[in-house]
Parts: structure tokens; sequence; C-alpha cells
């Protein structure tokens, strides 16, 4: 990143959707910010970070797969119409610069085929976890060039588990929320009888703008301020980073494990993170941070200059217009975290909840800190261009120990729960819900949330480089330390 200079315009023409001059039905953009990110990890990485939205619900009355599965592909068209990124596809200009592509279809019967190919049943798998595992092994996009798909399984006349399966490139956790909302509820409108019909070859009118666009960015002092910020802490911090232990490395079956605490113990253990005057995240972060140090203490924490690096994740919808707090495409916006790992060694030997508290301060500084930048959002696509500059270089960094943390806030505030028909009857109920991502870095990749007031707890791994004992072992300790906040 050295001799870059932030101060140089950017070009933010390229990325805005245009149709070739050739063929007026193919629109594209470069990818920007975290997008681009995503595609080197998708790419480079043996499909890093591949996305992954599960669902078991509970539908009103019985109904048969193949029904079903004729009603959310029904459903899975016309929200193509609405929210058109879920056709859409990735491909490269000759400099090997990533663009998001969408071909407007005014064959209906050709987007009838389209959902047919990405909308299926799954079978011979006994939940959606088992089936999140297999089809972490498959690569996207597939051979027609599909990188979005939605999985069907029954596991009884009324409870199915819907499991979404996409590139990350042009969703985040909280667009892949979105998109599950807004497919339920025009599955619960079919299920009424509800029919639709569009216009097909005018949907390209739908495509969503990049997050940046919605808000008014500025090329002033802050805004350079912002990202010089970013990008110096980052170059400072990351030659110091520590994370777990390393047992191997390579690529490996990716796996997800998750814990839920009861609607009591979670409204317990929300109200004392409150009254301690920390956020949710701040003091589960804080707890993460224990749970790598634990696991891999320095050998001499006294001396040690490591640090806990964090890529602190902000959801970016926040600082959107209110007419746009429901963008489904990538919104994320992203700066560092850090924690001394000579501090959290200091604070255990006093005790393991003197140093969550003690932890939880920094992290809740570093949290304020990010909180307190000026267009965080808009300078993600400058930040990830100039991050990337190395790796352009063919500067390739080691594979990442983690630990890696998500705080996906309140799963509620982009899921409805309940879906119902243009009647009002309640068709379609979500059980419970989870969020995930392909793993291949031996760091694990940890997520909280809270859906219908539960807390959970979540963690993807590599169970090559990682054993599931082992990960196992660190969404327990993790559960231990957060119940400490009531202990």
């Amino acid at each position: 990143m050295s001799g870059v200079d932030i101060t140089a315009p950017v070009d933010w023409s390229k990325y805005k959707w245009r149709a070739s001059p050739d063929d007026p039905t193919h629109y594209s953009r470069e990818a920007a910010g975290s997008e681009v990110i995503e595609d080197v990890w998708h790419r480079f990485v043996h499909g890093e970070q591949f996305l992954f939205h599960g669902t078991n619900l509970t539908f009103n009355a019985a109904i048969s797969p193949e029904d079903l599965l004729a009603h959310t592909r029904k459903a899975w068209v016309a929200l193509r119409f609405t929210n058109p990124l879920i056709g859409a596809h990735t491909e490269y200009t000759e400099a090997n610069v990533p663009l998001i592509t969408y071909r407007s279809e005014a064959d209906v019967q050709k987007v009838e085929a389209w959902a047919q190919r990405t909308v299926k049943l799954a079978s011979n798998v006994k939940d959606i976890d088992e089936l999140r595992f297999e089809l972490s092994k498959v690569t996207l996009p597939d051979s027609n060039q599909d990188q979005t798909f939605v999985h069907i399984l029954q596991y009884s006349e009324t409870k199915y588990g819907f499991l979404l399966h996409t590139s990350h490139i042009p969703f985040d956790g909280s667009g892949v929320n979105i998109i599950i909302n807004s497919l339920l509820a025009k599955i619960a409108r079919s299920l009424g009888g509800k029919e639709e019909t569009f216009q097909w070859g005018t949907e390209a009118v739908n495509l969503p703008l990049v997050s940046h666009d919605l808000i008014e960015v500025k090329e002033d002092s802050e805004f350079h301020e912002t990202l010089g910020s970013v990008l110096g802490d980052l170059a400072t911090h990351i030659p110091k980073r520590h994370g777990f232990k390393e047992r191997s490395i390579g690529p490996g079956p990716t796996r997800r494990l998750g814990f839920r605490f009861s609607a009591e113990e979670s409204q317990k253990i929300l109200d004392g993170i409150k009254q301690a005057g920390f956020t949710v995240n701040q003091f589960l972060n804080a707890a993460l941070t224990i749970v790598a140090y634990l696991d891999n203490p320095p050998a001499s924490p006294s001396s040690s200059d490591g640090v806990f690096v964090y890529y602190g994740l902000v959801d970016g919808r926040k600082q959107l217009p209110s007419a746009h707090r429901r963008h489904p495409g990538y919104s994320l916006a992203v700066s560092g975290l850090y924690v001394p790992v000579k501090a959290v060694g200091e604070a255990i030997a006093q005790g393991e909840k003197h140093a969550l508290h003690e932890t939880a301060k920094i992290m809740r500084t570093q949290y304020l800190r990010q909180a307190a930048y000026k267009n965080l959002l808009a300078v993600q696509a400058p930040f990830i261009d100039i991050f990337l500059t190395d790796l352009r270089r063919g500067i390739i960094p080691p594979p990442a120990m983690g630990p890696s943390y998500a705080g996906d806030g309140v799963a509620d505030d982009y899921l409805d729960g309940e879906y119902k028909d243009d009647a009002g009857v309640v068709r379609i109920t979500i059980d419970n819900m989870f969020v995930s991502l392909n793993k291949t870095d031996p760091g694990p990749f940890f997520r909280a949330y809270t859906f219908k007031k539960q807390l959970n707890l979540s963690v993807d791994y590599n169970e090559h480089a990682m054993p599931r004992d082992v990960v196992q072992g660190f969404l327990d300790k993790w559960a231990e330390l957060t119940r400490l906040i009531v202990f």
C-alpha cells in the first residue's frame, strides 16, 4: 500500500449501471469496494466466503414438495423482476477487472427456465446445515454462469428448510436476509392465489444502485482523512496480527456450528450487557478475543507486541436515506478494530470475568472510533482498490488465522418472520434462521445475531484446518464467557 496517492480523484462513473452499446439488453458495472474482495476470495482462495442463508419454516397447511417447488419458482421469477441481482452474473474485462452484469430478458419462458435451473429440491440430507456442508463443495458460478440458488428440503408435510446459496459479490449478510424476506412474502401471496404479471425486458430499471451512490459523496478533507486513517491503521497493525494457533493449512470441507440461548437467558444477557455499558457487539467481540487468546497465548505475554485485528463490519444501510434501508445490494462498510494482545494477557491474569470487562472496554473504544469516521461507506471503493495493491503485484498474504467476527444485529430488522397472503392469512412462519459462509482459510469466522429475541452464536470453519472438536470448544467457551455478564 506504500506509495499510493490517497488524494487521487475517484472515477465514480465506472460503478454505475450502463447498457452495452453493442447489446442494449446487457448491463454492467464494475464491482466496488468489498465486492472486489469477495471476487478475489472466491476465485483465488478455494471459494472462500460463498454465502448461505438458511431458514426452517412452518406452513399453515400441508403442502407437497412438488407444489412448494412450483410456488417457489413462480415467486423467484417475480422476485427477479423487482430484484434483478438474483439473476446477475460476474464477468471480467480484458484487464481482469470484475464486472457485475445483468441481461434483461423479454422472453418469460427463458426466465422460467432460469428459475427451473436455480430453484431445486434437496434430498438425502437430514437438515439444511448438512445441505450447506454438501453445497460448500460446489463452485459458483455454475456452467450456466448462474450464481444464486434456492434449495428446498422437506422435513414433514408442513415443515421445510430453505437454503439460499449465492456468490458473496452481489449480496452481504443483510442483503440475503432482504432477498429471502421478499421471496417468502411472494410465496405466501402465491399460496393465496395471487398471480403476478410483468413486462419482461424492462426489469433492468430495478437494478439497485451501488450503496455509496445513494448518499452524497464529497471528496473533501474529511473523506481523505477517513481513507488515510483506515488504510494507515491496517498497514500498521496487520504485520503484528495474532490469531488462533495453527493446526493445519490448506482447503478442506467447510462447516457451520451454531448455538442458541433460550429466550429467557437471551434477555438476561442482553440486559446485562446494556447495564454494563456496552453494546452487544462490543461485548461479544471482546469475549471472542479472549477465546482466541486462551487458544494461543504468546510465549511472553508481558512483552508481546501482537494485535488481534478484526475487519469491523458496519451495515451501511443505516447511513442510507430511509427509502433505501432495505437496499438488497452489498452495503457493508469496513474498517479495522484492534486489541493489543498484551492488554488481554494482563487482564486475564486477574480472572476471566475481569478480562472480559477490560477487553470490552477496549472494544468499546474501537467501535466508537469506527462510528466517528465520516464517509466510511463512501470510502469503501477507493479503500479496497488501494488495499488490493500488493495482491495485484503478486504479494500474497499468509493464510488468515482469524479471529473473524460479524455482528449481524437484529435479524428481525430485515425478516418479517410471518408471511401472509392477500387475505391476511399467515401462510409461512420462520422458526429459525442463519447466515453462513464458506471458510477455507484456517481461521474460523464467528457470527452473532438475535432473531425473535433469541441470541444466536455461530462459527464457520474449515474442518481440515481446524478439527470439529476444537471449533466446538471455541463455540462453547464463547457462550460460557458470554454468560459471565449475568453471573
